[in-house]
C-alpha cells in the first residue's frame, strides 16, 4: 500500500513537472511541489516500517507513458490528465484507508488524499483560466461552487468521504482536525 502510494505520488510529480516544462502553466509547478511533499510523507512511513522506497513507477509505468502521451497533445489534455490523476488518487487512497487499521497510514493518507481535492480544483480552474472546457465529470468530488471558488479548505473532504464509507479514523485524521491544521498552516503563510 505504501509502495504503491509512493509510486503514485512520484508519477504525479514527474508528470506535472513535465507538463510545466511543456506549457509553462504555474498550476503544474505548484502541484508538483505539493506532490514532492507527499512523497516525503509516504517515505517517512516506508522508512519507519523498514520498507524500501520505490525508484520507479512500478505497475504504473505503462499508465505514466499513456498519460504523458495524452497530455503532450495540448494544454487542455494536460490539465485533464491532471484531473484524471487526482481523481484516481482520491479513489486509490480511499481504498487504502478502507484496507488498513494502521493509524499512521490513516493520518498520512487522509491528509494526502485531502490535498488531491485541492489539486483537482486547481486543474479545473487551470482550464477555466485558459478559456478551456472539459467533459470530464468531477461532480462526485467537487461541487461546481467548490471547483470554481478560490480558497476555502477542501482538505477535510477525504476524511469525510471515508467516514461515510464506514472507516474509523484516528482523532488526527478527522475532518475538524485536518481543517484546524490547515488554518494553522495558513496563519503561518504555508500553502497546501
Amino acid at each position: 500500500m505504501l509502495s504503491y502510494g509512493y509510486s503514485e505520488e512520484l508519477l504525479a510529480h514527474d508528470m506535472y513537472q513535465y507538463f510545466y516544462s511543456l506549457y509553462g502553466v504555474q498550476t503544474f509547478s505548484n502541484i508538483a511541489t505539493s506532490e514532492s511533499e507527499h512523497q516525503i510523507a509516504v517515505k517517512a512511513l516506508l522508512d519507519k516500517y523498514g520498507l524500501p522506497t520505490p525508484t520507479t513507477y512500478g505497475e504504473l509505468t505503462d499508465e505514466f507513458a499513456a498519460l504523458k502521451t495524452e497530455g503532450s497533445k495540448g494544454l487542455k489534455e494536460a490539465l485533464e490528465v491532471g484531473m484524471k490523476i487526482e481523481m484516481l488518487d482520491i479513489e486509490d487512497i480511499a481504498k487504502s484507508l478502507q484496507a488498513t487499521d494502521n493509524d499512521d497510514i490513516k493520518v498520512m493518507f487522509a491528509n494526502i488524499g485531502g490535498a488531491s481535492y485541492n489539486h483537482l480544483r486547481g486543474f479545473v480552474q487551470g482550464l477555466r483560466n485558459n478559456n478551456l472546457t472539459t467533459t470530464l465529470d468531477y461532480s462526485q468530488y467537487l461541487t461546481k461552487e467548490e471547483a470554481l471558488t478560490k480558497g476555502g479548505v477542501l482538505k477535510p473532504k477525504m476524511a469525510e468521504k471515508v467516514l461515510a464509507l464506514g472507516v474509523t479514523l484516528p482523532k488526527e485524521a478527522m475532518p475538524e482536525a485536518i481543517a484546524a491544521n490547515c488554518k494553522n498552516e495558513e496563519s503561518k503563510g504555508n500553502k497546501h
